[in-house]
């Protein structure tokens, strides 16, 4: 909550909007988000990111 909070305003913005749309998607459709959400993390060199979600931590 704290890394949201220190988020400007339209980052925000973006993050509820993408939240939302996670949240009522299809099954199939949550999953294509997740591939690309781990590919972009990645790429940007976030492999714990992958570990600790596969591994819950």
């Amino acid at each position: 909550m704290l890394a949201f909070a220190d988020l400007p305003e339209g980052q925000q913005r973006v993050f509820l909007e993408t939240l939302n749309s996670y949240l009522f998607a299809s099954p199939q459709r949550r999953r294509t988000y997740v591939r690309a959400w781990t590919r972009r993390m990645q790429a940007q060199g976030g492999q714990a990111a992958k570990q600790k979600r596969v591994g819950k931590g």
